[in-house]
């Protein structure tokens, strides 16, 4: 994962905000999402990587019917 900035653990505590609301409402400090297709994570996270930027697998889209 990463880690979350010390500014949303102070809002959540100013506000008195539970954990799943800060996380629907915040991105926790994510920054940029970029959705790329399944079979192409590791190639697109070892170009992110080699050029110098941090990223990190934060979930999955699936298909619901």
């Amino acid at each position: 994962g990463w880690e979350v900035p010390a500014v949303f653990n102070w809002l959540q505590e100013l506000g008195g905000v539970d954990v799943e609301e800060m996380r629907r409402v915040f991105n926790m400090g994510i920054g940029l999402a970029v959705v790329v297709r399944g079979d192409s994570v590791d190639t697109i996270t070892d170009v992110l990587t080699h050029a110098g930027t941090e990223c990190h697998t934060i979930g999955r889209i699936v298909s619901v019917e």
